[in-house]
């Protein structure tokens, strides 16, 4: 049986296809935005983790789908205050979403930056975590029309970062579905 996984900006909302981060200057973060998913299964998922990978179909970036994945794995791979950023995300729904990830602190329980070897391929996925409004264990997306699981994201664009321009890249998500 094939599922669909379904992002929203409400619980059970109407279906988002692409998520526009805005734009940011060196040194700022862009606005962080709540995203809900779901699943059309009537079992819930499992291993169920995001990772970032280039951008499908039509490109309408500065540089190239390649490049532009790579400077994003690039930012969070960072040691320095002036050099880190990337695609952050934060799982921490029912805290708050209080925490992100800094150049020290690039991971912890509800929280991670996408650079090498975490979020970087489905192999990499960064698992949901229990905090995003998940019923059972991390990883584990429950079934339902609105299960309220939610997350949010941002792109923090690191203070040292000279060339301006629009990148561009895909979020997924990767599981295992038993009907």
């Amino acid at each position: 049986m094939t599922i669909s996984i379904t992002f929203s900006s409400t619980n059970g909302g109407t279906a988002i296809t692409s998520l526009d981060n805005g734009s940011s200057a060196a040194g700022s973060n862009t606005t962080e935005q709540e995203v809900f998913i779901r699943h059309d299964g009537n079992n819930p998922i499992t291993n169920c983790g995001f990772y970032l990978a280039e951008k499908s179909g039509t490109y309408g970036g500065n540089f190239s789908a390649a490049a532009d994945l790579a400077e994003i794995l690039e930012w969070g791979d960072e040691t320095t205050a002036a050099a880190f950023g990337g695609f952050m995300l934060n799982m921490d729904a029912t805290g708050g979403y209080t925490t992100w990830s800094t150049y020290s602190s690039k991971s912890g329980t509800s929280y991670n930056v996408c650079r090498t070897g975490a979020g970087d391929s489905s192999t990499n996925k960064i698992l949901l975590a229990t905090n995003m409004g998940l019923t059972g264990s991390a990883g584990t997306l429950q079934a339902g029309d609105e299960p309220n699981v939610r997350f949010k994201c941002r792109i923090a664009v690191p203070s040292d970062e000279t060339v301006l321009g629009i990148r561009q890249f895909g979020q997924k998500i990767h599981f295992t579905y038993t009907s």
